[in-house]
């Protein structure tokens, strides 16, 4: 039963560890839309920096994105 936990927790952290990447590979707004958007319940933080995401894609907007918060959400 233990070994079950540990392969169940490793694969939620291996998981983890490639959205961080993902995001940090993110080259456009929209890219870092696609990647947040099934996450979108998660965090208010994730709903708050895809609503601005959504605004500079859609609307011409300047937002800035804080890479390092999103990051730290998945860590």
């Amino acid at each position: 039963m233990i070994q079950v936990e540990f392969l169940i927790k490793n694969r939620v952290t291996k998981r983890e560890s490639d959205i961080v990447k993902a995001i940090k590979k993110a080259k456009s707004d929209r890219e870092l839309f696609n990647i947040l958007l099934p996450y979108a319940k998660k965090d208010k933080i994730i709903s708050n920096a895809l609503n601005r995401l959504e605004e500079n894609i859609y609307k011409s907007g300047k937002n800035k994105i804080d890479i390092e918060e999103l990051m730290e959400i998945f860590e």
